[in-house]
């Protein structure tokens, strides 16, 4: 339905750079138009040297991490303007160390708590992509040596969503985490030998 679109309520604002389309689609759900996947692919894309997605990295970035807050408030509004802020952060850029990626790696803790509180979405689906999230930024950050797994375990101290998270349904998200650790250590004192 296009009303929202001919009436004003919505309209396509370039400027996004190559956030645009997804801006447009977060408005639209805002103004409470209704989505549906198809299962035929309906368009063709094509890639030349002028496209947005040329264009440089960061600005990129920055135009997706701020549709990303706005999803946020939208899904998880109990969180503060700051988690919302940290989860667009984490879910938009290659974070892998300091106080952001902590701060990420919280806030997606956070909203991993309030999942079943969403209406209208596939809770199971969302909480396995923020587990995919989650383990990616852990995986990251201990490749990059930032953490340890003693840090980790500070994490769990520190914060009550992740420590919850870690325990939640026998402790398969805390397995997973220690594979990785361990994983990560393997690899660490492989490379130290040689």
């Amino acid at each position: 339905k296009l009303a929202p679109l001919r009436d004003g309520r919505l309209a396509y604002r370039p400027g996004r750079a190559s956030a645009e389309d997804y801006a447009l689609w977060v408005d639209a759900l805002r103004a409470g138009l209704r989505f549906e996947n198809l299962p035929d692919a309906v368009i063709r894309y094509r890639r030349h040297e002028r496209a947005l997605m040329m264009q440089e990295r960061e600005s990129r970035v920055a135009d997706s991490c701020a549709v990303r807050q706005k999803v946020a408030g939208l899904l998880f509004p109990a969180l503060t303007d700051h988690d919302r802020t940290a989860l667009a952060d984490a879910l938009s850029r290659d974070l892998s160390a300091g106080q952001r990626w902590l701060d990420g790696v919280y806030a997606l803790c956070r909203a991993h708590a309030l999942v079943d509180s969403v209406p209208g979405i596939d809770a199971a689906w969302m909480a396995q992509r923020m587990e995919d999230n989650l383990l990616r930024l852990i995986r990251r950050a201990l490749e990059a040596g930032s953490i340890t797994t003693e840090t980790l375990e500070g994490m769990t101290e520190e914060c009550e969503a992740f420590a919850d998270w870690r325990m939640a349904g026998k402790g398969r998200l805390d397995s997973q985490i220690v594979e990785l650790s361990r994983s990560e250590e393997h690899t660490s004192e492989l490379q130290s030998r040689e």
